[in-house]
């Protein structure tokens, strides 16, 4: 499928069309530095950020089509993932520094939001310097996470439902040099383990996922207090201890796990979370559970709309708020109790996929809608369609004029689908 000779946009003479087109697809909104519009009027990709160093996407497409290659193309860009990870922690890195903080900072993906092979390998290869691990929910994941070259000091969180078999992979995990924590959020489950470790003659880390009395905020806000599906209440946990601590486990808890829903637009109400998980930490080690972690789970929300408010395609705040108020909270809060500050586990699945992989899928779509629009641009009829864009045209009325005018020129154009 041959790809016609694209004109460029000449920047002096239209100084406002690439920030039109860029307007069109909202490339400042969700771009984040990523991706933009360069002088050519194509769509580009900088993976690090480095000027200089962007690709086009356009012409790596012309490129492919050269190699007798047929469109449409899936464009990866792994080094978006490097970064990414590199900021998350570096934000965490700041925010420890400056508040003296006396634990440090680990991350743990979850693996049910990108199970594709080479997007965790990516992320396990550039998360080893941090000892970043994984989080998984089954036992297909969690076959997946034993076999990823994961770094001496990163952990396996290991959610969801437990049956015997998952429970089993997750205490043999030692025999691999993995240290996978059992999660387990009701006393069903914790007694199932509690038995079947007990049977093996095993010592296997466990967690307990606790259900705040502090929402979240956003669209997902009724997955958290104490309503919540998931997650023992303040009875449970009080009995879940008492069995702990009877059955001679006590060493074996290590983690306190909760989560105050994806997506969280303010961060006002993350802060109450915060705090309240650090008194429920703080109390449990002064009753004598030697606890390591306090997995503070996701939350942290992505800016799709680009306004910065807590609406809920939104959030108020920046990733270094975020690590400022979890890292000052948990110290202040830790000082006051007279306790050890833990390790800070974050599942932030947002901050990590979101630009490495959710673009990509668009780019499809761009790489399409931005060759119809600098056909359009190039074929005289540019000041209609500017009127159209200026309100708001989007991609398939765009395919659209392009099937008028080509139907025009006696050629069939692209399917409205191309590119989906």
């Amino acid at each position: 499928m041959a790809i016609a000779p694209q004109p460029s946009v000449d920047s002096t003479a239209e100084p406002s069309t690439i920030e039109r087109v860029s307007r069109i697809y909202g490339l400042d909104n969700w771009g984040f530095g990523y991706f933009g519009v360069n002088e050519s009027g194509h769509l580009s990709v900088t993976p690090h950020k480095i000027p200089g160093l962007a690709v086009d996407v356009y012409e790596a497409v012309r490129d492919q089509v050269r190699d007798q290659l047929s469109p449409p193309f899936l464009l990866r860009f792994p080094q978006i993932l490097d970064e990414r990870l590199a900021s998350l922690h570096q934000a965490f890195a700041t925010a420890i520094a400056e508040f003296d903080y006396g634990g440090r900072h680990i991350g743990a993906y979850p693996v049910k939001v990108n199970q594709r092979p080479e997007v965790l390998r990516r992320l396990v290869k550039s998360g080893q310097r941090y000892d970043y691990g994984l989080e998984v929910g089954s036992k297909a994941e969690l076959v997946a996470a034993l076999s990823m070259p994961l770094a001496e000091g990163s952990l396996i969180t290991c959610n969801g439902l437990k049956d015997d078999l998952y429970l089993r992979l997750a205490m043999a995990a030692a025999k691999l040099g993995r240290r996978a924590v059992i999660v387990v959020e009701d006393l069903q489950d914790l007694h199932m383990t509690l038995k079947l470790a007990g049977a093996q003659g095993l010592l296997p880390p466990i967690g307990l996922r606790v259900k705040l009395g502090a929402r979240g905020s956003g669209k997902w806000e009724d997955s958290c207090g104490e309503f919540a599906k998931f997650g023992m209440s303040t009875i449970a946990l009080v009995r879940a201890l008492d069995l702990i601590k009877e059955s001679g486990a006590a060493s074996q808890l290590t983690m306190l796990h909760f989560h105050i829903g994806s997506q969280v637009n303010d961060i006002r109400r993350a802060k109450q979370a915060f705090k309240e998980a650090a008194r429920v930490y703080a109390k449990a080690r002064k009753a004598g559970f030697d606890i390591a972690y306090l997995n503070v789970g996701g939350g942290l929300g992505v800016d799709y709309d680009g306004s910065r408010t807590a609406s809920e395609f939104s959030m108020n705040y920046s990733v270094q708020e975020f690590a400022n108020d979890i890292v000052y909270t948990l110290g202040e809060v830790c000082a006051s109790e007279d306790v050890s500050a833990p390790t800070i586990v974050t599942g932030l699945r947002h901050r990590v996929p979101e630009r490495g992989g959710r673009p990509r899928r668009r780019l499809r779509r761009l790489a399409h809608g931005q060759r119809v629009l600098d056909e359009l641009l190039g074929a005289g009829i540019r000041q209609r369609h500017r009127l159209h864009a200026g309100r708001g045209l989007r991609q398939r009325g765009c395919v659209r004029a392009h099937h008028r005018y080509r139907a025009r020129a006696g050629d069939g154009g692209l399917p409205l689908d191309a590119g989906h």
